[in-house]
């Protein structure tokens, strides 16, 4: 009796080995593979880290477990400046870039072997655009609405214009400054470097200023001729041309989007300080010994303390950082996939702190919209009209023989009142296959109709802008 006893105990102990083993095994590999996506997959990085931060922000129910994990998102700068060294203070600043950029490492993987092959611009337009010559523009385009034609845009309601979702501007000295052949090497070395940002819907271009009078007249001109286009401006530079920027942005900081200071020169960058309104900014800074070297770095750390003071969390979180990088050959393609992953980053959330400003008072507008009020539409008949001449979107690639490229499958007009609106009618069955541009003009044409179209717009420009584009293509012949 005592044998067979025994024997099941050992049989019972052995079930509950193998099965913390099953369970140990699974655990590892579930975690190991998260890994492994986080590391490789750019569209899990990002969307992890937008999720952690979002729960955090949000108090949201998996916020009090994430807060237990090491994740990488939870790195916080150097708060106190004044109780460490500078040198220590640049190692943590450029720790924390590390940390909070760590989501970014499979794009950085993707354009340091897009750097390394190089490219030119022979699939791109390259001419010039509000005064800038050298502008490359990426292959997208939309419907002009009356507004394009009142605002000069346009001759016509319908005509395709040329649009893109930043411009990036490369400052450097003025050409008679350069050395013979030096301007060619470094246009093929732009080149190579502004393809991948075209592809991303990013256009790219070069400005010659001799100081920051000529810097802020050019991005002026550039704004007022090209006032679609010129919307978000991110402009990079190095050298003494990082001086430039530095002076122009702290004069006129409301000019640009997000800067990026690389390797500025020391003796002139030190006489710049950032303004209050400072846009996103990045500063990268190669090693080095020196007494100067870490006066430098104490100004470009205030740069990006600067930076980060704005009631976004996002951009408190990344509004402004700084990173130090090796100076020595081979990791050139390296740092510069590190800034353009923080400008791609950028263009993720540019107008982030307006839609969250507005996000509140818009999702209470909608709450408190009656079901009644939206039933007055007839489901079966308002909104759903094809629209004439539009078989995909409002953004459409253009081949090289500037024959438009159709996608098959409908477009996603995404914007903040349409998430609200779905979210609000979610046990509505005839909204879930109800495509986009069917709701924005249903939508639309009941705020329309009721006065409060363009007061809604100040909430959502995203919403209007649509709304008008495809009421116009509507109503054309």
């Amino acid at each position: 009796m005592n044998l067979r006893l025994r024997l099941e105990k050992r049989f019972h102990m052995r079930g509950i080995l193998k099965l913390l083993v099953v369970v140990c095994f699974i655990t590892f590999g579930t975690v190991a593979l998260e890994q492994l996506c986080y590391r490789f997959s750019e569209v899990y990085a990002s969307w992890r880290a937008n999720w952690v931060w979002k729960e955090d922000d949000h108090d949201g129910l998996a916020a009090p477990v994430l807060r237990l994990l090491p994740l990488s998102q939870w790195a916080d700068p150097p708060a106190v400046k004044a109780i460490i060294s500078p040198e220590l203070l640049a190692k943590r600043e450029s720790w924390y870039a590390e940390q909070i950029l760590s989501y970014t490492r499979p794009l950085r993987d993707e354009l340091y072997e897009d750097f390394r092959r190089g490219d030119d611009l022979h699939d791109f337009e390259v001419r010039e655009v509000g005064g800038v010559k050298d502008m490359a523009l990426p292959r997208l385009t939309k419907f002009a609405t009356s507004e394009d034609v009142e605002n000069g845009d346009a001759k016509r309601v319908g005509e395709t214009l040329p649009m893109v979702n930043a411009i990036l501007l490369h400052i450097l000295p003025p050409k008679r400054k350069m050395a013979e052949g030096e301007l060619s090497s470094i246009r093929r070395q732009l080149e190579g470097q502004f393809v991948s940002l075209l592809e991303r819907g990013v256009g790219c271009g070069i400005i010659y200023a001799a100081d920051e009078v000529e810097l802020i007249s050019a991005v002026e001109k550039l704004r007022l001729e090209e006032a679609m286009l010129s919307t978000h401006l991110f402009s990079w530079a190095s050298g003494e041309s990082a001086h430039h920027l530095a002076k122009a942005v702290s004069i006129r900081p409301e000019l640009w989007a997000a800067v990026v200071f690389d390797s500025p020169d020391a003796e002139s960058f030190l006489e710049v300080s950032p303004p209050l309104e400072c846009p996103k900014t990045l500063c990268l800074m190669p090693l080095a010994d020196g007494e100067q070297q870490g006066e430098l770095a104490g100004r470009m750390i205030e740069w990006a303390y600067m930076g980060r003071q704005n009631a976004s969390p996002h951009t408190v979180r990344m509004g402004g950082l700084y990173h130090l990088y090796s100076a020595e050959i081979g990791y050139s393609h390296a740092e510069l996939a590190f800034g353009y992953a923080y400008l791609l980053d950028c263009l993720k959330h540019i107008g982030h702190s307006e839609e969250e400003a507005n996000r509140a008072d818009l999702s209470v507008g909608l709450k408190h919209t009656s079901d009644d009020e939206f039933s007055d539409y007839d489901y079966s008949e308002s909104g759903f009209q094809e629209l004439k001449g539009l078989a995909s979107g409002h953004m459409l690639v253009s081949g090289l023989d500037d024959d438009l490229v159709f996608s098959e499958n409908p477009v996603s007009f995404d914007c903040q009142v349409l998430r609200d609106y779905r979210a609000m009618k979610s046990d509505v069955a005839e909204l879930e296959n109800m495509e986009d541009k069917d709701l924005i003009l249903m939508l639309g044409r009941w705020f329309e109709n009721n006065g409060k179209l363009e007061e809604l717009g100040k909430h959502d420009e995203v919403f209007l802008l649509y709304y008008k584009s495809l009421r116009e293509l509507e109503s054309s012949p």
